[in-house]
């Protein structure tokens, strides 16, 4: 026998591993759970694993890290404060201040918010998000 050759790998029992895992691109923590679970059970094993079940693991590391890695990216970037998004979203539209006076009530209202000198009150940010069709959340600050 060659030393040098690679150990046997079975595609047949790859893809039945695959079948049971059913690793996908991780957009949810529902998916990281599962996979990060998956991920752990085959490394408690060891030096004991097959080469298919190597290779899962490998892949299964390879999308927890990416996941991983773009939730502590998103962790890092500033979130846009109420009112800079409510500006973005009128420049997007082309909009002047005067589109918003039926939201805030009034001109002087609708000129104190997109300051941000005044809160967007919860009420008002239902109303925006309507308008804008986008959630709510976005004009509230954390």
């Amino acid at each position: 026998m060659d030393t040098d050759s690679k150990p046997e790998f079975d595609a047949q029992k790859y893809g039945e591993l695959l079948a049971r895992t059913l690793p996908v691109v991780i957009d949810t923590l529902e998916d990281h759970e599962r996979l990060l679970t998956a991920a752990e059970a085959l490394m408690d094993r060891g030096d004991t694993l097959s080469n298919e079940e190597r290779k899962l693991l490998e892949l299964l590391v390879v999308l927890v890290e990416i996941f991983e890695h773009e939730v502590e990216e998103a962790d890092e970037q500033p979130q846009p404060l109420p009112h800079e998004t409510l500006q973005r979203l009128m420049q997007s539209r082309e909009w002047g201040p005067e589109m918003l006076n039926d939201v805030f009530g009034n001109p002087k209202l609708t000129s104190e918010v997109l300051a941000g000198s005044k809160a967007i009150s919860k009420g008002q940010a239902k109303a925006l998000g309507k308008l804008f069709d986008v959630p709510p959340k976005l004009f509230f600050s954390e």
